[in-house]
């Protein structure tokens, strides 16, 4: 029987896309890139959101993955809106 890796789901403010960086420096891939044999890991990271958008997609884009864990960035100017 095939082993079953972890599930990690990274939602992410605009810290987590290459904003800035080269797509390859951007942390969510780093992190992809040296968990990639013990985790698996779904990104999501958008630009713009706020806290309400972050909430309107866990049904369909979370929770149907049954993840082990979650990571939420969200930062000030996301929950100030």
């Amino acid at each position: 029987m095939k082993h079953r890796l972890p599930i990690a789901v990274l939602l992410t403010n605009s810290q987590g896309t290459s904003a800035g960086v080269g797509l390859e420096e951007a942390y969510p891939v780093q992190l992809s890139r040296c968990l990639a044999h013990q985790v698996n890991i779904h990104r999501i990271s958008i630009g713009g959101w706020s806290i309400n958008n972050f909430l309107q997609i866990l049904d369909d884009n979370v929770i149907a993955l049954h993840p082990d864990i979650v990571i939420v960035q969200a930062g000030i100017v996301e929950c100030a809106q």
